[in-house]
């Protein structure tokens, strides 16, 4: 075959493939955010169209013995491979799902962790800033000996809140491991309210503020 012959065959191949290739692009470009399945369809279908154009365009147009066994070809590998390319779009969107759950449920324990560790950064500093308070107001002797049993007893009921909170802590941990179900109870606001008037009444004092509680009559729970 002369040289110029293969020169115009190739050129209306790809004179008639290339379009196809173009489209197909568009096709995919445009489902790509849609549907895998779709995808991976025109994937498949897009070499073979343009196989199938490539050589319509390059004979011609004739419908010789050679193009009806190209097609027959054609159309059995598309229909072999076209169902595969179905199953793994569905197969890899479901994986893609999967690992976005995964990647969302790290995500949102992270977010958790952090927050749990402010929290619990923020809570543990109230009692040992009252231990602080209380154990230099003995060391640097500006209070009686009164006070001084009344700061000790400070000392020892922070000590204590302090030691359930780290115990909380451990308990809150296995319950975000799943271990054990929270168990709701009712608390008394007063008692409360109490707690956190106790805890940052010395601190409250050598920075001269004044703490005053006001409850009402039945408190809330």
């Amino acid at each position: 075959m002369p040289t110029t012959d293969l020169w115009e065959i190739a050129g209306w191949a790809l004179a008639w493939s290339i379009p196809v290739v173009l489209i197909g692009a568009l096709t995919i470009r445009l489902a790509r955010w849609r549907s895998l399945a779709v995808s991976m369809v025109a994937l498949v279908l897009i070499p073979t169209l343009a196989t199938f154009t490539g050589i319509l365009g390059a004979s011609g147009f004739m419908i010789t013995e050679t193009f009806e066994r190209t097609a027959v070809v054609l159309v059995v590998v598309s229909v072999v491979t076209i169902p595969a390319a179905v199953l793994l779009a569905r197969y890899q969107a479901r994986r893609t799902v999967w690992e976005q759950e995964i990647r969302d449920s790290e995500r949102t324990a992270e977010q958790s962790r952090r927050r749990l560790v402010a929290f619990v950064s923020h809570d543990l500093r109230t009692p040992l800033a009252g231990i602080r308070a209380g154990a230099e107001a003995i060391a640097d002797g500006v209070v009686n000996d009164d006070e001084a049993r009344e700061q000790a007893k400070h000392i020892e009921h922070e000590s204590i809140r302090l030691s359930e909170m780290v115990d909380d802590l451990f308990e809150m941990s296995k319950i975000n491991a799943g271990a054990v179900q929270p168990a709701h109870e009712t608390v008394a606001l007063d008692e409360v309210v109490d707690d956190v008037v106790t805890a940052h009444r010395i601190v409250a004092e050598r920075a001269g503020v004044a703490l005053h509680v006001d409850l009402p009559d039945e408190p809330y729970r």
